[in-house]
């Protein structure tokens, strides 16, 4: 049950209501959510599911696919008043202002790190507090997609792995294109690919690591088919599940990707980048 005052965070915040099997926490470190680039409803369950777990008693650890030389500029922005000045100089980045617009740098990306920094803020303020933690994890400067992904792993270990300090009632959530959270080697381009999953996966207790893939009804999405930037923009979908937004479903058994459920959103919007604003 959750604590008397997470009642006061999801009133002061307006959280939306997410049901979350009981069963997910069982054990779980570190929570893979597969992502699609480039939509609204992706980085807003993110959010949600960060209010809720807060609610519930517990710190989290958000875990963004984005490069750590934006780590000053994002931690300035979790710190401030979220100000039309603040946004501005969080958005000077060299990742938001990247020719290549591959939905990572989308208008709802900038969006959850606000909804971040106040659930972060409000979060202190509570009679128990909660910690809520932003930590970016790509690694822009990687030679190969395995070493990117490796590196992505080990950021994350170096917060929840054996020798990291420890961090009491913390559940750590990656929000991650979704082929870095599956947990089984291989991808369609190459067998022997070694994902973030994967690395951690092999690095943690089998029970500290679920990983869930996004499920969504037909829609658009904001994401590139290339390696251009010609080749980013919005894009129709179709629709590979149904269901009431905001549902998990938990598999008795993880599937040939390695996932250990889905997560539904819904419709798909797309969000165009955050720089266009």
């Amino acid at each position: 049950m959750a604590p008397a005052d997470g009642a006061q965070l999801a009133r002061s915040l307006a959280c939306e209501p997410i049901e979350l099997p009981e069963r997910l926490f069982e054990g779980t470190k570190v929570l893979l959510l597969g992502d699609f680039h480039g939509t609204e409803e992706i980085p807003a369950f993110l959010s949600r599911l960060s209010c809720e777990v807060m609610r519930r008693g517990m710190n989290v650890i958000a875990a963004l696919e984005i490069p750590r030389e934006e780590k000053d500029r994002v931690d300035r922005y979790l710190d401030s008043t979220g100000t039309q000045a603040d946004r501005r100089a969080l958005l000077e980045g060299e990742f938001w202002t990247d020719v290549y617009q591959d939905g990572r740098r989308s208008r709802a990306m900038a969006a959850l790190i606000e909804r971040l920094r106040a659930l972060r803020q409000a979060g202190l303020t509570l009679p128990n507090p909660r910690r809520l933690d932003v930590l970016l994890i790509d690694a822009r400067d990687a030679v190969s997609p395995g070493e990117r992904d490796r590196r992505m792993a080990d950021a994350v270990l170096a917060v929840v792995g054996p020798s990291a300090a420890a961090r009491q009632s913390s559940l750590l959530v990656t929000l991650a294109g979704n082929y870095h959270t599956r947990t089984v080697k291989g991808a369609p381009w190459d067998a022997t690919y070694e994902s973030m999953g994967y690395h951690l996966a092999r690095s943690l207790p089998a029970s500290a690591v679920r990983s869930l893939d996004v499920a969504h009804a037909a829609g658009a999405a904001w994401f590139c088919t290339g390696a251009e930037p010609a080749t980013c923009g919005e894009k129709v979908l179709k629709g590979n599940a149904e269901g009431s937004p905001g549902a998990i479903r938990l598999f008795d058994k993880p599937d040939d990707r390695g996932y250990g459920g889905t997560y539904f959103v819904g419709r798909l919007t797309a969000s165009r980048p955050a720089r266009e604003q």
